[in-house]
């Protein structure tokens, strides 16, 4: 064995040691306080800056749609982060061919789909005001093991081509940032070892501006790597990848058990919920990815809503929904988190019964014309008011209340918002709160009517209802 090979070796061996320590001592299972164990850290991006939503091509609509009120151009006036499922058998028939983008751009078609142009669509999205970052989706379904000839080089070649097209060094620009994989779980770990490497290598010899982060992981469960969802980020990553990549990359859903066994949602802030598995990856990324970006690439809830019915054990109603995700994503933010996308932006189908993942749309499905639910006006109400804001300071975390200080820098404090997490109505006095200045007050709160927030002016004595949408005062 080469002294390179060993060097690696002994890494990946304390990669496994540190991150099974720091899963055992965050488990979800151990918990039992509402109170986050993490250190507050000042967020690295505005509130605007850092929501995003996950989508696919075309948004539920034909190719080429400009109108102006659907699509890129409907959601980018919730946010410009968008995340797109980049399927790589859509660009070439086998990961043994090198995509031909140029025959693409000429409006050939790609080798795999002969309607197909990324350009004309993203060039869409571009225009909309998006910035995108593509997930390549490829897994041992779509291109099984025995298809590549060589997966390194395969990776390497297509991750040049692509980076070489859509990056802003020689290309046009439409791409900012591409993850290796989504969830390519079924993979055996030194096969993704191999594409990982490959596909960096290739984006970063390609045009060195690109972000470059790797699938989803995860660093709570090492058992992972003996199941289906092989997924645990120490037998993924190499000091190789490591020195590429931008930073880190995982998926977290807030799901328990109850009594019978079964799989519910929970609140986010709950102590049981798998949605406390970021607290060991945040941990991995601090030792081993230290300074670099951590980016939750999906989150959410299934809800009901007006037209499609939620009726699966991991539901929850409408209402629900856009708290949690309000509150899921002021927890993100006061994790540190430089970018956290929303999954879905649309109910994928309204089938019925409904299933996992197929209500957790921010609207309804193209068979309700994608009308917007709750959570989508709570969080485009939210950043209208914060979204110039950055997160600076946790005031308090416990059952009773979540008060978290949000302002301009860490000097200016300008504004606080606060929820009851355990979904238990409190009554609270203003002039009870400690640190929070003694003067009059301007308040949103949420209508569930109207939805929107609604502002009105309070005395510094007054009693306030605290329940499970937030409030903000400023």
């Amino acid at each position: 064995m080469k002294p390179r090979d060993i060097f690696a070796y002994c890494l990946i061996c304390l990669l496994f040691y540190q991150c099974q320590n720091t899963a055992t001592t965050n488990s979800p299972s151990l918990s039992h306080s509402y109170s986050i164990d993490y250190k507050t850290m000042q967020s690295p991006n505005t509130v605007a800056q850092t929501l995003g939503i996950n989508t696919i091509w075309g948004w539920g609509h034909p190719q080429g749609n400009n109108d102006t009120t659907k699509g890129a151009h409907f959601f980018c006036q919730l946010t410009p982060n968008i995340r797109s499922y980049h399927e790589w058998n859509w660009d070439t028939p086998t990961p043994n061919t090198i995509p031909n983008y140029t025959q693409m751009a000429q409006g050939n078609g790609t080798e795999a789909q002969t309607w197909l142009n990324w350009d004309t669509e993203y060039a869409l999205w571009k225009k909309a005001g998006a910035n995108i970052q593509v997930s390549i989706k490829f897994d041992n379904q779509t291109q099984p093991l025995w298809i590549w000839d060589n997966p390194y080089q395969n990776a390497y070649n297509y991750g040049y081509a692509f980076a070489k097209h859509f990056g802003k060094m020689h290309g046009n620009g439409l791409v900012d940032a591409i993850e290796i994989g989504n969830e390519p779980w079924n993979y055996p770990s030194i096969f993704y070892q191999n594409i990982l490497n490959g596909m960096a290598n290739g984006i970063h010899n390609a045009d060195s501006t690109l972000a470059i982060l790797p699938c989803a992981l995860q660093c709570n469960n090492p058992n992972a790597e003996n199941t289906e969802l092989k997924n645990y980020a120490p037998t993924r990553l190499t000091p190789q990848a490591i020195s590429k990549l931008s930073g880190f990359n995982g998926h977290y859903y807030s799901y328990g058990t109850n009594t019978k066994g079964l799989q519910i949602a929970l609140p986010p802030e709950h102590p049981n919920s798998t949605f406390r598995d970021i607290l060991a990856d945040l941990r991995f990324r601090d030792t081993y990815l230290p300074k670099k970006a951590f980016y939750v690439t999906e989150f959410g809830w299934d809800s009901s809503s007006a037209n499609e019915t939620c009726t699966h054990p991991q539901c929850v109603s409408e209402e629900q929904q856009a708290a949690y995700a309000l509150r899921a994503f002021l927890v993100l933010m006061r994790l540190g988190v430089d970018k956290a996308y929303w999954y879905f932006y649309a109910n994928t189908d309204n089938a019925k019964p409904s299933k996992l993942y197929a209500r957790s749309g921010l609207t309804e499905s193209v068979e309700n014309h994608f009308i917007p639910k709750k959570s989508f006006f709570a969080l485009q109400q939210f950043i209208k008011i914060m979204g110039n804001a950055y997160f600076i300071n946790t005031i308090q975390e416990n059952e009773q209340a979540y008060v978290y200080a949000f302002g301009s820098s860490p000097q200016n404090s300008t504004h606080w918002v606060m929820w009851q997490p355990n979904n238990q109505n409190t009554i609270i006095d203003l002039a009870e709160i400690p640190h929070l200045p003694k003067k009059n007050y301007r308040i949103w709160q949420w209508n569930d009517t109207s939805k929107q927030f609604i502002t009105q002016n309070l005395a510094k004595n007054t009693k306030i209802m605290l329940s499970e949408m937030p409030i903000i005062l400023e």
